[in-house]
């Protein structure tokens, strides 16, 4: 590979493998976290995914990529590993410990896996390069998460930046997968808790912006990836939450978003955006979720919702329920993205457990580098779009 590139190879006959560790161990820790190249690297990776599709339906005509469809299949693999490992009957009501053994099938076989992705994906020759950025640095003031703001955020983020781990040709050395399979790992739930949260949703979002950084997902890929990719893993998860009654991880109850998620309600709403009938308030309306969930991830979310939980939906949904009186999916959206921040990334239980390595680094980012999955060289780049609503 040219060094040229700037882009990290993950074949490197010399240097040995650098497993992630954590870095955020206390309170103290959140700064240098929220000034890192990490927390850069995942917003701009998050508001890639939100602007690619924007107006778009699960129907929608996307392309979907050989490596797209290699993670889906993985993620299909991994779903039916729990009809092999059945719920034990057991006293205590919620986390099946039965959860444990599927869990460490995935130890087991998740390294095999993610290699046996990387080797059957083909990678862009040459790789798609970094380029200077004409977007600021995100700043680092998180503003307040109201989700009726007449703006989206006033500053897009520092977008990805690969560091050049090797220039070794592909051939010339193993395959090194401990990074993103450490996050994939991190991204099912946690056996010991017998827990699920926003935590581990972030961990499989950063699993996918490292096959964004290892040069296997390109711009093109961005629709597919929110909408293809992160509902099959949905789907996935979901299975092991009501399967194996997982725990939610950090939950706020009835003023949290969602037990379990948060970046499928900021992608879903952005896929609203323009639509010609449906409007937020629509959303608590049995008969418009019923309809529409199979095209829209937000929708569909909601009906999870209600399939879990009884009483009205005010009562037992109480922050979605006061989203559903924002007047456009534009304010629902950009407010959406401001609360992910304060009440996710910028939330030390939620990160605590997060991991770094050579991929995500806790130094402070590094401005004048261009995302991977959105350089303004790609006929597929969206960044442009990412202004703030009026």
């Amino acid at each position: 590979m040219d060094a040229g590139w700037g882009l990290i190879s993950i074949y490197n006959s010399k240097s040995k493998s650098n497993r992630p560790k954590k870095e955020i161990h206390n309170i103290a820790d959140m700064e240098p976290w929220k000034r890192s190249q990490a927390y850069s690297d995942i917003m701009s990776f998050i508001l890639s995914l939100n602007s690619a599709v924007k107006g778009l339906a699960m129907s929608s005509d996307i392309l979907v990529s050989e490596t797209v469809r290699g993670v889906m299949a993985m993620l299909d693999k991994m779903a039916a590993w729990q009809a092999e490992y059945p719920p034990v009957e057991q006293s205590q009501r919620f986390g099946n410990r039965a959860f444990r053994t599927w869990h460490g099938r995935l130890v087991t076989e998740a390294e095999g896996l993610v290699k046996h992705l990387c080797e059957s994906s083909k990678r862009p020759t040459p790789p798609i390069p970094s380029f200077p950025s004409a977007e600021p640095c995100l700043a680092q003031t998180t503003p307040s998460p109201v989700l009726n703001s007449s703006s989206a955020p006033s500053t897009l983020p520092a977008p990805l930046s690969p560091s050049r781990v090797s220039s070794s040709p592909a051939s010339s050395g193993p395959l090194l997968v401990d990074e993103p399979v450490a996050y994939l790992l991190e991204s099912m739930g946690n056996p010991t808790r017998l827990d699920y949260g926003t935590g581990h949703e972030l961990a499989f979002t950063v699993f996918l912006c490292c096959l964004a950084k290892l040069g296997f997902l390109v711009p093109r890929d961005q629709a597919a990836i929110a909408l293809r990719i992160f509902p099959r893993y949905l789907d996935l998860v979901h299975g092991l939450q009501t399967g194996y009654r997982l725990e939610p991880a950090g939950s706020q109850g009835v003023w949290g978003l969602d037990d379990f998620h948060f970046l499928p309600f900021i992608w879903g709403s952005a896929q609203l955006i323009g639509h010609p009938s449906i409007e937020p308030k629509h959303f608590v309306e049995t008969r418009m979720v019923e309809d529409n969930r199979q095209e829209y991830i937000f929708l569909k979310m909601i009906h999870s919702i209600t399939q879990v939980k009884s009483g009205p939906f005010a009562e037992h949904s109480n922050q979605l329920w006061n989203i559903s009186g924002v007047p456009a999916w534009t304010k629902v959206n950009s407010g959406l993205i401001k609360m992910y921040r304060a009440e996710c990334l910028e939330k030390f239980p939620v990160v605590q457990h997060f991991l770094f390595g050579s991929l995500l680094p806790m130094r402070a980012a590094t401005p004048g580098t261009q995302n991977l999955l959105t350089s303004s060289r790609h006929p597929a780049s969206n960044m442009h779009r990412l202004a703030p609503t009026q």
